[in-house]
Parts: C-alpha cells; sequence; structure tokens
C-alpha cells in the first residue's frame, strides 16, 4: 500500500477506476486514494477483469467517464 509520507494532500478532485471482476484489486483497496486528497473522490466501476484497460470495451466505458468528468468541469 503507497503511503503519502507526511506529504500534504492534493486538493483537487480525485476519481479512481477498478473493474468490476478484478480478482486482485477490490473497490475497498481503490477507495483508500481518498486519503491523498481534501478535494471530492469518487471510486467508479468498470465492467472487466484486472487488465480491462486492455479491453477495448472497458477502454471505451472509461475513457467516455473521464470525459464526462471534463465536460461537467467545463
Amino acid at each position: 500500500m503507497c503511503s503519502n509520507a507526511g506529504a500534504d494532500p492534493f486538493k483537487f478532485p480525485v476519481t479512481t477506476f477498478y473493474g468490476k471482476r478484478d480478482r486482485r484489486v477490490k473497490e475497498e483497496m481503490v477507495k483508500g486514494w481518498a486519503r491523498f486528497t481534501t478535494g471530492a473522490f469518487e471510486c467508479l466501476e468498470i465492467d472487466g477483469h484486472h487488465l480491462w484497460p486492455l479491453v477495448k470495451e472497458s477502454k471505451i466505458a472509461w475513457l467516455n467517464a473521464i470525459v464526462d468528468k471534463v465536460l461537467k468541469l467545463a
């Protein structure tokens, strides 16, 4: 598990992603990234296994989620 080694947390929002069928990285583990920000934190599920970023459909869903986030900021 990563540590912030006493550094101040980020002051911007953080969005994390995890694979719904990932047997190695679970939602609770990914939610641990919340401690690295004082901004908003969101943990989103992507349909896929541990290597979901390499699966075309999962990658499309992930990139669409990122685009939606960016458009909401604009």
